[in-house]
């Protein structure tokens, strides 16, 4: 599995674009851009 770490802008054009992730994928954000409640598409750890 490829992590890629994303900032808080990249996190909004992807949702905003609507775009999917391949499953061999995983997003990871630093503290600062997570929920306390988690990521709301369960999507970003």
């Amino acid at each position: 599995m490829t992590r890629y770490v994303i900032d808080a802008p990249t996190i909004l054009a992807l949702v905003t674009q609507g775009r999917r992730l391949n499953p061999d994928h995983q997003l990871v954000a630093p503290n600062s851009v997570r929920s306390p409640g988690g990521s709301p598409c369960g999507a970003i750890r």
